[in-house]
């Protein structure tokens, strides 16, 4: 396998794709949260309630010996 180096239009084309493959992906990734932005919200809202009431609950019911 030979290792010839590349040249730069190569080089352009390959950062180019990248760059278009990573700002596709990103888009796909902003569109996914809005779509879901308000069960994400429910279920952090819920775990967040459950944390608080647990530890309520803990600290009126710790027995100390």
């Amino acid at each position: 396998m030979d290792r010839e180096p590349k040249s730069w239009i190569t080089k352009f084309l390959e950062i180019a794709i990248m760059f278009a493959i990573a700002a596709y992906l990103i888009r796909l990734g902003v569109c996914f949260l809005s779509q879901v932005w308000p069960a994400i919200v429910i279920i952090v809202t819920l775990i967040l309630t459950g944390i608080v009431a647990y530890r309520l609950w803990k600290k009126k019911n710790d027995t100390k010996w």
